[in-house]
């Protein structure tokens, strides 16, 4: 396979799961899971899955179960913090945000950060892209016609925004030196583009997701962005939790980020959590399971357990996930289990977390809850 930075040649996967595999919206979809590692460029993908261009048009509508459908992104002092919210506050900080700017959503879903940006200052003109018609609605209440796009970028949009933001878009870009050439012919001069993509090293998991194609390192993100004409003034790994938060603006790089990171380490805690969970799993082929989490972590454990059908439910902090269900599975507050009888807990708990979170958020729920810590499957 081809690097889709710098065209060497990727060698032998990095990684090559048998089917099935997880997309982003922990949906599952038969096929492998593959990934590669350029030795030239350190860039890291995947292949291209089929029929890409009608998966995100018809399928990826994320968030449109409800109008107020939102991602917990933390808890602080017991509060939750929505990923809406999060993003909106960051962006605007980053970007120097005022009032009159022009402001560019791209590849933007729901375009639900920009509209809360636009919230807190009403004066910016917001305009959106997107490669899916599926958003159209919820754009026509707050947007001019003539400031949204499907599917390609006017040719007149060229020079007009003051920024540009494009949220964890790249990652499912099977072309992302285009994706950043667009970026950089729509802005003005003097304008700033806010990116991010996760970041595979803060949060593992996401080598496994089959449909983020792209897995940039700090190197390989600003080797596509120079060859498209922009200018790295800012990257960070610790603004935005497991993501990469990069500020780019027209002009020629500076010097480049190096070192890619040991990505071929997180292949093998890969290979060995799956081995372990699979055989725990077929070990206890009788025994009721709960799993703490609904995200992509607990889908990848659900997806693992052949008896599907002992998973009693998901447990999860986030109130837009609590009531609906995964793989027909309930997901429920953990709240609702506290105090549950000794004999009537399940004889399986899995923490579907990231691992970087994961024992913090059980030691407190175990204490909480009663249940005995040292029983947990940890990914």
């Amino acid at each position: 396979m081809l690097c889709r930075l710098c065209h060497s040649d990727c060698g032998s996967p990095l990684l090559d799961f048998p089917s099935p595999s997880i997309v982003s919206t922990t949906a599952i979809l038969d096929a492998p899971t593959t990934a590669y590692v350029c030795p030239s460029c350190g860039h890291i993908q995947k292949p291209d899955f089929a029929e890409v261009d009608a998966f995100y048009d018809q399928s990826y509508r994320i968030s449109l179960d409800s109008g107020d459908h939102d991602q917990l992104y933390a808890v602080v002092n017991g509060q939750p913090v929505y990923r809406t919210q999060f993003q909106a506050e960051l962006a605007t900080r980053l970007l120097d945000i005022g009032s009159r700017m022009a402001v560019l959503d791209y590849g933007c879903g729901k375009a639900a950060t920009l509209e809360r940006i636009r919230q807190n200052i009403p004066g910016i003109t917001p305009a959106v892209f997107d490669i899916s018609s599926s958003y159209k609605a919820h754009w026509d209440r707050w947007i001019a016609p003539g400031d949204q796009a499907m599917y390609r970028v006017p040719p007149e949009w060229s020079g007009r925004f003051d920024r540009v933001m494009a949220h964890f878009v790249l990652e499912h870009a099977t072309d992302p030196r285009d994706v950043f050439s667009e970026i950089g012919r729509v802005l003005a001069p003097g304008g700033k583009a806010f990116v991010t993509v996760p970041d595979v090293f803060g949060n593992p998991g996401d080598l496994l997701v089959i449909d983020h194609v792209n897995h940039f390192t700090p190197a390989s993100l600003s080797r596509a962005a120079t060859e498209s004409g922009l200018a790295l003034e800012s990257l960070s790994d610790g603004d935005y939790r497991g993501a990469y938060v990069a500020i780019f603006v027209k002009g020629e790089a500076k010097a480049c980020p190096t070192g890619t990171g040991n990505i071929q380490a997180i292949a093998e805690d890969w290979r060995a959590s799956r081995a372990r969970i699979i055989a725990h799993a077929d070990a206890h082929a009788g025994a009721d399971v709960e799993i703490y989490g609904a995200g992509f972590y607990g889908a990848f454990i659900a997806m693992l357990v052949k008896d599907r059908q002992r998973v009693l439910h998901f447990l999860d902090r986030n109130p837009f996930l609590q009531g609906t269900t995964l793989f027909g599975i309930p997901v429920r507050n953990p709240d609702d289990v506290l105090g549950r009888p000794a004999h009537d807990a399940p004889r399986t708990l899995y923490a579907g977390l990231n691992p970087a979170v994961a024992a913090t958020v059980m030691d407190g729920w175990c204490t909480q809850s009663g249940r005995d810590p040292l029983s947990i499957i940890y990914i």
